[in-house]
């Protein structure tokens, strides 16, 4: 059943009010990485396909409007549709979705979406929101989708771990997982596969009996909801050890914490830091001389692949992330003139080139941009 014009609205203000008192978007760090680092000449050029007027309203993520990409956007696409003008609302992702299923706006700016939104989406429209790929998160800005390293402390001896062995370290048995919001039964497995020992992943000596301490996040923060995604199976079934920390407010700020804030992926470094038989998820910022890095498989066998910038971008790396404009679009029915423009100026070779000049976020390569073309049809 669909939800009624008040309800949404209600729904909305709850959203907004929630989002504004969470938003704490950071100032414009400026550009991580040399603007010539990529090479876009693969990506197609922008040609419209006919002029179009009108205005374009955008809500949800504030890290868009923080940076430049979205002011870089608007300038070059008004380059070619001076008649177009944009109205954004941009504070908190948390309202990016609630605002489309209101017809508060046309489109919707944040990472992917969560279990929550895509369930109110799909009830209340009936369908599930057309979810465009932007530009990759960053490789090493917080707040900024950046890449989730896997981080150990600098003397486990570890080479490299495979997904289905983080699914065994961070995860505990299961009865299914979600794909979006279907359950799948087929995603359970048993406690045979949890890994509680180093040696179970093949260290000797020492390291051999010694257990696995495992560190999170608060499974109420979009980051566990992240990592269980991706190494879990949407199964949320968590190692039963697991310690998990949550954003807090420092007593006396420092200069590395203006606004005294120490966030969970901070907190689970340091942690590590001191605990050589830690394992945990964080940006690569947090890492420090006392962890590092591990580099991971997607599948048994294959080669184990470093985060780094150029791995990251590419997506050989396994937990980089992505940010999305999100639409509303029945099945079967066209794209609205002026966002399918919008869109196909963003995933163009100049809207690319955009994201690679505010320097936080990564462009898309030519075959992720012309993946995200194709749903444009």
């Amino acid at each position: 059943m669909r939800m009624s014009g008040n309800f949404r609205l209600l729904y909305l203000g709850l959203a907004l009010a929630a989002a504004a008192a969470r938003a704490q978007v950071p100032p414009d760090p400026g550009p991580a990485y040399p603007v010539d680092h990529f090479n876009l000449d693969a990506l197609p050029a922008y040609v419209p396909a006919g002029e179009v007027t009108g205005t374009i309203r955008i809500w949800g993520s504030g890290y868009i409007a923080a940076g430049k990409t979205l002011a870089y956007w608007e300038k070059g696409f008004r380059k070619f549709h001076p008649g177009v003008t944009f109205v954004a609302r941009l504070g908190d992702s948390l309202t990016a979705v609630p605002a489309l299923y209101t017809g508060a706006a046309d489109l919707g700016s944040g990472p992917r979406i969560s279990w929550n939104d895509l369930k109110a989406f799909n009830h209340t429209m009936g369908h599930d929101p057309l979810a465009i790929m932007v530009m990759s998160g960053s490789y090493n800005v917080p707040g900024w989708n950046a890449a989730f390293a896997i981080i150990v402390h600098r003397d486990n001896p570890i080479a490299s771990l495979s997904l289905a062995q983080l699914d065994g370290i961070f995860g505990s048995a299961r009865d299914g997982g979600w794909q979006g919001i279907a359950w799948h039964p087929e995603l359970e497995r048993g406690a045979g596969k949890n890994l509680r020992t180093w040696g179970q992943l093949g260290l000797t000596g020492d390291w051999a009996t010694r257990p696995i301490h495992v560190y999170g996040a608060n499974f109420r923060y979009g980051v566990s909801q992240t990592m269980s995604d991706a190494l879990l199976h949407g199964s949320d079934r968590w190692n039963e050890g697991i310690q998990v920390f949550t954003n807090r407010r420092l007593e006396a700020p420092d200069a590395t914490h203006p606004d005294g804030t120490l966030l969970a992926v901070e907190q689970i470094a340091d942690a590590i830091k001191d605990d050589p038989a830690g394992i945990g998820f964080t940006s690569i910022v947090f890492a420090s001389g006392a962890t590092r890095a591990v580099p991971l498989r997607v599948r048994e066998g294959e080669a184990a692949v470093a985060l780094t910038l150029d791995t990251v971008r590419d997506r050989t790396y396994p937990l980089a992330d992505e940010s999305y404009l999100y639409l509303d679009r029945a099945p079967g029915r066209p794209v609205d003139r002026k966002l399918r423009e919008f869109l196909r100026y963003v995933l163009s070779r100049e809207g690319q080139a955009d994201v690679a000049r505010d320097g936080k976020y990564l462009p898309l390569t030519a075959a992720m941009a012309a993946e995200q073309l194709r749903k444009l049809r």
